[in-house]
């Protein structure tokens, strides 16, 4: 979510929206990010009352790794869909 965010920051209300949570579950994990490291915590600039979270350098390396780890994961997941994508279709033909 931050990886691909300009300038890589996002508030945390959008990180909430966009990962379909309440705001003060969202604010718990931040703060626990915040704690290990992961990311950080700044005022926005033009808004004190905004905040704005940004990936740490551990925090974009532990992010890649946790994607390299789930690409065999999402390749089985990939092949399964398509096994039921296509006896879908076959039972269409029926």
């Amino acid at each position: 979510m931050l990886h691909s965010a300009p300038e890589r920051t996002r508030t945390p209300g959008t990180l909430a929206r966009m990962l379909e949570l309440s705001p003060n579950t969202t604010t718990e994990l931040v703060d626990r990010a915040v704690a290990a490291g992961l990311v950080t915590r700044t005022g926005d600039g033009e808004d004190a009352r905004v905040k704005r979270i940004a990936p740490t350098p551990l925090g974009t390396s532990c992010f890649y790794a946790a994607v390299d780890e789930l690409r065999p994961e999402r390749r089985r997941l990939l092949s399964i869909l398509e096994e039921i994508a296509a006896y879908s279709a076959r039972l269409s033909e029926s």
